[in-house]
């Protein structure tokens, strides 16, 4: 296999709790940029796509209390070898960190991947500013 890993990680000024009543809800999409509809089979998720037709993924983890949740892709419209992402939202003293990995093989969509990743990003930036709307984010450097 051969592997490539992509990456977000924010400092946000929300609470993670804020967060995580977005991305920790595994049936919410709003904040994902082309997605229809989603529907849950236990732990299976299949994202209609407005472009792209489904995506069925198995949710791995998803703790509530540690803010993270993993998945893989297992049918897409491409052939992936591999997909593991997670999302783990850390807690710290003036929000907390947001942190979206993705490795992916073969390495040649990792590209696509993270353009998608920032742009779902970006929406949920938006979405926290309605929902929180006394709060901001920045990037760690």
């Amino acid at each position: 296999m051969n592997i490539k890993k992509v990456q977000i990680k924010k400092l946000l000024t929300y609470s993670a709790e804020d967060v995580w009543s977005v991305v920790g809800q595994i049936d919410r999409f709003d904040w994902v940029p082309g997605i229809e509809s989603i529907k849950l089979d236990g732990d299976l998720r299949t994202f209609t796509m407005k472009s792209m037709g489904y995506i069925i993924e198995k949710i791995i983890e998803h703790d509530n209390q540690a803010y993270k949740i993993s998945y893989t892709a297992i049918e897409s419209p491409v052939k992936l070898n591999y997909h593991l992402a997670c999302i783990h939202l850390i807690p710290s003293g003036t929000g907390c960190e947001f942190i979206w990995s993705t490795e992916v093989d073969p390495p040649n969509f990792a590209d696509i991947i993270l353009q998608s990743m920032q742009e779902s990003f970006t929406l949920l930036e938006s979405i926290l500013k309605q929902e929180f709307p006394n709060n901001r984010s920045k990037l760690i450097l």
